[in-house]
C-alpha cells in the first residue's frame, strides 16, 4: 500500500474459545483519496483459520509448524473484500451479514508471532514440585507444539518432539469423525507424520513412562465421547483416558469448559488439586481446584531469560564471558537466592513483631502500675479526708520502669 491507509470498525463478532477466532468488518480506504471498501478482516489459531480459506497457500502449515516448534505463539491472519449487496447488509435490522457470512472465502495475509519468555526460576520450582511428590501439569489454550516448546524448557515434558506422544484424531470421511490414535510430535525425514499406534491399543500408564503424553481439548472430548460407545460384545471399544487425567503432561488447544472439566475429574479421583491461572479462560478451572491462585498482574519480561544487545563493543562483551560476540546473557534471581531473600525477609517481620509485642507487655505493665498507685492515692484520700479539704500539701511520687 502507498500512503495512509485507514480503517473504520462497523461490527465485530469477538472471540470464541470454540471457534477459535474472532473477526470485524470495516470500511477501509487503501490510499487517501481513494474509494472506501467495506472489508471482513479475520485473525485466529492456524487450523481454524486454514478451514476458511478459499484456498490455502503453499508452505502454510511447514511455516506454521516451524514457528510453533520454536514456542511461537502463531496467529493467523485473513482478510477479503465484501460485495456492495453484502455491504449494505452490515448492520441491517432486517437482514444482517451472519458470521458465518463474513468469514468464509478468505485471503490469506501472514501469520502473526509472538515470542513469550519463560521466567528464569520456572524449571527450578517446577522440579521442586516434582521432587516432593507433586504432578505437575500444563494445561493452556495454545498450540500443540507451543505447549510441547514450553513444556520442555520448564521440565513438565521431557525428551523434546521426539519425545512427546501426541493424541490426534485421524480425519475421515465417514460420519464417525474418525478414530483415535497416538502419534509423535517430531516428524520423520520427509514431514511425514510417524504413527505409534491405536489409542485403543496402548495401555496409557505404560506409553507414559516411555513418552511425555500430550492431549487436545478435540481428542480428549473424543475420548470422553469414544469412552460411552461399546461394540457388538458390550464392553467398551476404546480406553479410558479420563480415568489416566494424572498420566498427562501437556493439554493443549484446551477451552475454558475443558479445562473445568479436567480438574473436575482429578478431584473425583481423590486428588487434592492446585491451579495457577491468569486469564478470563481460566476462571472456571481456578474455583474447581482444591486450591486456585489467580495471577492478575503480569510481570512483563521481569527475570525472564533474553539476550541484551551491547551496542557493537566486541572487547566489552569477552570481559564479561559471554562467550557470544555482542550479547549476553540478562543476570536474574535463582530460585535458591529467591527463597534465602525470602526467609531473610520472614525473620526480620518476625523479629519487627516480637520488639512490637515486647513494647505493648511492657506499656501495659506500666499502665497497670501507674492505676495502682492511682488507687491507693484514692483510698488513702478517702480516708485521711473525709469532706473536701486543701490538698496542697499533698506530694505524690511514681516511679515507673
Amino acid at each position: 500500500w502507498k500512503g495512509t491507509p485507514s480503517a473504520k470498525i462497523l461490527a465485530r463478532n469477538h472471540f470464541a474459545s470454540s471457534l477459535q477466532r474472532m473477526s470485524v468488518v470495516a470500511t477501509v480506504q487503501q490510499n487517501e483519496g481513494e474509494n472506501e471498501q467495506t472489508w471482513a478482516l479475520v485473525k485466529g489459531s492456524p487450523e481454524k483459520i486454514a478451514t476458511l480459506l478459499k484456498s490455502k497457500p503453499d508452505g502454510f502449515d511447514s511455516q506454521y509448524r516451524t514457528l510453533a516448534e520454536k514456542g511461537m505463539r502463531v496467529i493467523a491472519l485473513a482478510h477479503k473484500v465484501l460485495s456492495p449487496g453484502d455491504s449494505k447488509r452490515v448492520n441491517d435490522a432486517k437482514s444482517p451479514l451472519s458470521r458465518d457470512e463474513v468469514e468464509c472465502d478468505l485471503e490469506f495475509a501472514g501469520f502473526l508471532a509472538f515470542a513469550c519468555r519463560v521466567r528464569t526460576d520456572s524449571e527450578e520450582v517446577i522440579n521442586a514440585l516434582i521432587a516432593s511428590s507433586n504432578r505437575v501439569m500444563m494445561a493452556t489454550g495454545d498450540a500443540t507444539l507451543t505447549a510441547l516448546h514450553v513444556g520442555n524448557e520448564v521440565g513438565i515434558a521431557k525428551g523434546g518432539l521426539a519425545g512427546a506422544a501426541v493424541l490426534e484424531l485421524e480425519q475421515s470421511n465417514n460420519k464417525s469423525g474418525g478414530s483415535l490414535r497416538w502419534v509423535s510430535a517430531k516428524r520423520d525425514k520427509d514431514g511425514g507424520i510417524q504413527v505409534i499406534g491405536s489409542y485403543k491399543d496402548l495401555s496409557i500408564p505404560q506409553l507414559a513412562q516411555k513418552y511425555s503424553l500430550c492431549v487436545t481439548g478435540e481428542s480428549l472430548n473424543a475420548a470422553s465421547y469414544a469412552a460411552t460407545t461399546t461394540t457388538e460384545s458390550g464392553t467398551s471399544s476404546e480406553s479410558e483416558l479420563w480415568d489416566y487425567l494424572d498420566s498427562v503432561s501437556i493439554f493443549a488447544r484446551m477451552s475454558p469448559d475443558d479445562k473445568e472439566r479436567v480438574l473436575k475429574r482429578l478431584k473425583q479421583q481423590g486428588r487434592h488439586t492446585y491451579m495457577c491461572g491468569d486469564g478470563a479462560n481460566d476462571v472456571g478451572a481456578l474455583k474447581q481446584a482444591h486450591v486456585g491462585v489467580a495471577l492478575l498482574s503480569g510481570f512483563g519480561s521481569a527475570n525472564t531469560k533474553k539476550l541484551k544487545q551491547e551496542g557493537g563493543d566486541e572487547s566489552k562483551g569477552e570481559e564479561e564471558g559471554d562467550g557470544e560476540k555482542g550479547k549476553k546473557l540478562a543476570k536474574a534471581e535463582t530460585f535458591q537466592e529467591k527463597m534465602q531473600r525470602v526467609k531473610e525477609q520472614a525473620e526480620k517481620v518476625k523479629k519487627a513483631a516480637e520488639a512490637k509485642a515486647q513494647r505493648e507487655h511492657d506499656e501495659s505493665e506500666a499502665v497497670s502500675a501507674f492505676g495502682a498507685v492511682a488507687w491507693a492515692i484514692k483510698e488513702q484520700v478517702s480516708k485521711n479526708w473525709s469532706e473536701p479539704g486543701d490538698f496542697s500539701g499533698l506530694s505524690v511520687e511514681f516511679f515507673v520502669k
